[in-house]
């Protein structure tokens, strides 16, 4: 009994600890967003790319990206790891790079690390313009950093 109660609290700490950035909120069903981190290598720079398919359903739809800032996200050119940094200091490593191949089949590819992850979500909001309440649900992602 007293090992489950130490578990619970271990685990209730770890979720506290966590910090959520949202990334990208949208209106429910109008599209697929997948995120991944990207990088400048050249100037250490990090962010999140979002691939946004609004019509997914449609065949003649085109996806397009878009680039969101996250404060405190960086690229550490010397260890090649994408890494957050928060307010207290504290660095979490996010994704790290990694090169493969030879000449022109060389290709750096980013590994995510189990810190960070994304998470997609549903949330309903009311609107009150002054004559009718409506509620409306909304299609969330989130930047996960333990």
């Amino acid at each position: 009994m007293k090992s489950l109660l130490l578990s619970v609290f271990i685990l209730a700490t770890l979720n506290v600890s966590a910090k959520s950035v949202r990334v990208h909120t949208t209106l429910d069903g109008w599209g697929d967003v997948s995120a991944s981190f990207e990088i400048n290598a050249d100037l250490g720079r990090a962010w999140v790319n979002l691939e946004i398919d609004d019509a997914p359903s449609d065949t003649d739809s085109d996806t397009y990206d878009k680039r969101i800032k996250i404060e405190g996200l960086s690229y550490d050119v010397d260890t090649k790891e994408v890494i957050y940094t928060s307010e207290n200091g504290i660095v979490t490593v996010c994704s790290q790079t990694r090169t493969r191949g030879r000449g022109i089949f060389r290709n750096t590819r980013m590994k995510n690390t189990q810190a960070c992850f994304f998470e997609e979500g549903k949330e309903i909001k009311s609107h009150d313009d002054g004559f009718y309440v409506t509620t409306r649900k909304y299609q969330t992602l989130t930047l996960v950093i333990n």
